[in-house]
Order: structure tokens, then C-alpha cells, then sequence
């Protein structure tokens, strides 16, 4: 996705310190629960990262899922990482959370490792 020509307007380290504040991801993210966010570079590009909870209506019923969104500005576009886990045997919130506090730190490293080609 390219940047909207209204975000070029705005400083890159801007936008990626705005993208992590939590008052704009509970505006983002209306229908979910904040975890935790922050700033850190990937590719060696300027990125921010988000994890929350949410509950999603799927086909099979009700879905508590846990996601980990990277967003990462490259040139003039931007990239989006995003992991999402949940636990079937216990699909509740507290079952995706931990779910996530397993998987999160291979989740961080696939992210770190990622290298963009043009």
C-alpha cells in the first residue's frame, strides 16, 4: 500500500511514533482490547508494533484471537507484518493471550529477519 499523500505531509519518525501510541490504536482497532505497542526498526526501515486481543464472528462461531501487527515504512510505501493466534481447546480471551506469549518470540524473530527485494 502506498503512503496517502496526506501522511507524506508528516516527518517518517512522526507517523511511526503515531502509529504506536495507544490512544490511535484503540481509534484503529475499535473493537479490540490494547496490549502493548512500540517503535523498532525491520529491514532497517522506521516500524511500529501493536498486540491486542479481539473477538471475531467466523463461520464456526465466536473466535478470540491475540494479533502482533507490524507496520513498516519502505520508500513510499507501507508494509504490514501480521501474526494472529487463538486456542481452540480454550477459545476464550486469556486462551489467545497465551497463546501469543508462546508463539510471540518466534513471531519477533521471523519479523527481524525480514528483508525487502526490489
Amino acid at each position: 500500500m502506498g503512503i496517502p499523500e496526506e501522511m507524506k505531509l508528516f516527518d517518517r519518525d512522526k507517523i511511526v511514533e503515531m502509529w504506536s501510541k495507544r490512544d490511535f490504536i484503540e481509534e484503529s482497532f475499535k473493537d479490540s482490547d490494547y496490549i502493548s505497542s512500540g517503535k523498532t526498526i525491520i529491514a532497517g526501515e522506521p516500524a511500529s508494533w501493536v498486540k491486542f486481543s479481539n473477538v471475531q464472528e467466523v463461520p464456526m462461531g465466536t473466535f478470540y484471537g491475540c494479533m502482533l501487527i507490524y507496520n513498516i515504512l519502505y520508500k513510499e510505501y507501507i508494509v504490514q507484518i501480521q501474526y494472529m493466534v487463538g486456542d481452540i481447546k480454550n477459545n476464550s480471551k486469556q486462551g489467545a493471550i497465551k497463546a501469543m506469549d508462546k508463539y510471540e518470540m518466534l513471531f519477533k524473530l521471523l519479523a527481524s529477519k525480514l528483508y525487502i527485494y526490489t
